[in-house]
C-alpha cells in the first residue's frame, strides 16, 4: 500500500522547499507589518490577522537566500506554540508525495549540514527540499509561561 502525504511547495531564492500541508493554515499576500524593535533581522514584525497577533519571519533572510524582487507571499503556519507567518518568494503548488518519492538527505551534501532540512522529494528531474519550519524559526521563539499572582 502506497502512503501519500501532501505538502505545500514554495520558492525561496533559487531553491524549492516544501512543508507538510497540515502545518499550513492559509496563504496571504504581504500584509502591513508592525516592526519589533531590536528583533533579529529575519523577524520582520507582527500582524493582526482577524484579531490574532502573529509574528512574521522572513524565511529568505533566515536561509540567507537571494530574494527574487517580486511581491512576496506569507504562509501562515500552525505551530505547537501558536501561529507564525513565513515570508517566501512564491508559493508553487500542493504536492502529493508517495513514500518512495521521499529520500533521506545524502551525507556530505550542503543540505545535510542543516538540521531543518528533513528529506528530499524527487519526481522526474525535480528535487524539493523538505523543510521542518519549527526547527528553522523555533530557535528564535521563547515561549514563556508566567503565573499570575492571586
Amino acid at each position: 500500500m502506497k502512503i501519500t502525504q501532501k505538502f505545500l511547495s514554495f520558492i525561496v531564492g533559487n531553491e524549492c522547499f516544501a512543508i507538510p500541508l497540515l502545518k499550513v493554515r492559509e496563504v496571504i499576500g504581504m500584509p502591513d507589518v508592525t516592526a519589533i524593535p531590536q528583533a533579529p533581522n529575519h523577524v520582520v514584525g507582527i500582524i493582526n490577522l482577524r484579531g490574532q497577533i502573529i509574528t512574521i519571519f522572513d524565511l529568505r533572510s533566515r536561509l540567507n537566500a537571494n530574494t527574487k524582487g517580486e511581491q512576496p507571499t506569507v504562509i501562515i503556519c500552525e505551530m505547537p506554540f501558536g501561529q507564525m507567518g513565513i515570508i517566501v518568494d512564491l508559493v508553487s503548488s500542493v504536492l502529493s508525495a508517495e513514500s518512495e518519492q521521499i529520500s533521506e538527505v545524502p551525507p556530505g551534501s550542503r543540505a545535510a549540514s542543516h538540521d531543518f532540512i528533513t528529506s528530499i522529494y524527487s519526481k522526474d528531474d525535480e528535487l524539493i527540499l523538505m523543510l521542518d519550519v519549527e526547527r528553522v524559526i523555533g530557535r528564535d521563539i521563547k515561549v514563556s509561561h508566567t503565573a499570575s499572582a492571586a
